[in-house]
């Protein structure tokens, strides 16, 4: 884990979310990661940093993200659907 990142018991789930991950990313020898430069257009990049600004405002502003989150992430579908094709 990262420095500094807590192992403790959370109270909503047995073991932090970055240790889950890792196991489930463990069981997919499938996967495969690359960097890609931040706020370089890239479709699958700009959706993460839509997601992680909703789910921020989130945190001091109630209100319904699913529907925003929904919506970008059909955008970013059709982008990558479009871009495999040509």
């Amino acid at each position: 884990m990262p420095a500094g990142y807590s192992l403790r018991p959370r109270r909503w789930a047995d073991q932090p979310t970055l240790v889950r991950l890792a196991e489930y990313v463990a069981r997919r020898p499938d996967l495969s990661f690359a960097h890609v430069k931040g706020h370089s257009g890239h479709a699958l990049n700009e959706a993460a940093d839509g997601l992680s600004h909703m789910a921020r405002r989130r945190l001091g502003e109630p209100f319904d993200v699913r529907p925003r989150a929904h919506a970008l992430v059909d955008a970013f579908l059709r982008d990558w659907h479009t871009s495999v094709a040509r």
